[in-house]
């Protein structure tokens, strides 16, 4: 994250503008992505559009379950859900720190992210590899709309 010019102040006035300017340009993301879950959700019943289109699990399958298992305190059944869970919260609260309580600018957040993204995609291909296809959250899901699609198709 860049900062134009002067550094940013840490008081608590400089920071709540900050928020309420980045809650204001982030508005229709947010929106778009709630409409994209609810609709989801009511049409395919689940979120993840790989498992929707082909029936694969995405390298984030898991996440959501897994963060839900923890917060309950089964902890061995969410690390199991998805090892990497914990990195989500761990990354948002790195970029919540560079953004709005670090007085110069850092890349550790853009570092951060490129290190999950890489455990990620070797996690994926190691639980592909273990676990797919009869462990959940790697399983094959045979409803998706390329199996309708090769079915209409008469294929």
């Amino acid at each position: 994250m860049s900062f134009p010019g002067k550094p940013p102040g840490n008081t608590a006035r400089d920071i709540l503008s900050r928020v309420i300017r980045d809650l204001k340009y982030l508005l229709p993301g947010l929106a778009g992505a709630a409409a994209y879950i609810i609709f989801m959700e009511y049409f395919f019943h689940a979120v993840c559009l790989s498992r929707v289109l082909v029936g694969l699990p995405c390298p984030g399958c898991g996440l959501t379950r897994a963060g839900v298992l923890f917060l309950q305190g089964r902890f061995a059944e969410s690390f199991r859900m998805h090892p990497l869970f914990l990195m989500v919260p761990a990354g948002i609260l790195l970029g919540l720190y560079e953004r709005y309580l670090s007085t110069r600018p850092r890349h550790y957040f853009t570092a951060y992210l490129v290190v999950t993204l890489v455990l990620l995609i070797l996690l994926y291909i190691v639980r592909m590899k273990l676990c797919f296809p009869h462990t959940a959250p790697m399983n094959y899901d045979p409803d998706n709309v390329l199996t309708h699609m090769l079915r209409f198709g008469g294929l």
